[in-house]
Parts: C-alpha cells; structure tokens; sequence
C-alpha cells in the first residue's frame, strides 16, 4: 500500500502530513500551515513564499535508509 508524505521546512519549524494520495497530503499539510499561521499571526498564505514542500511516495511493508528502499 503506498502513502504519500509531504513535509515543509521553514527557518523555524519542520512540519509533516500523511495521505493516501499526493493530493491529500498536500491537502493535509496546506490544511497545517494555515493553523500554523493562525496561531503566529501569520498570512494564510505565507507558507507559499518561505516553506520549503516535498512529497516523498512510500510503500508500506518496506524498510528504507536515507529515504530510499532497502
């Protein structure tokens, strides 16, 4: 079964989301950042211009080292 992992780095925090495609990891962590920025007084956008995002694909039963299967 494959899940999708999206994470952000900004100066400051590093944050993660999990969902069954990449879309709703992006969603998910889109969804994240906007609390984030609620709770800092932040732009509700503010993630586009100063966060880093990936999606990384993984595939469950797998074990990986430095993100790639074993």
């Amino acid at each position: 079964m494959k899940i999708y992992y999206a994470h952000a780095q900004s100066r400051n925090f590093d944050f993660q989301a999990f969902g069954l495609t990449y879309n709703e990891a992006i969603k998910t962590l889109h969804k994240g950042l906007k609390k984030h920025a609620k709770q800092f007084h932040l732009e509700p956008k503010w993630f586009e211009q100063w966060a880093d995002i990936s999606v990384e694909e993984l595939e469950g039963g797998i074990a990986y080292r430095d993100r790639s299967p074993l």
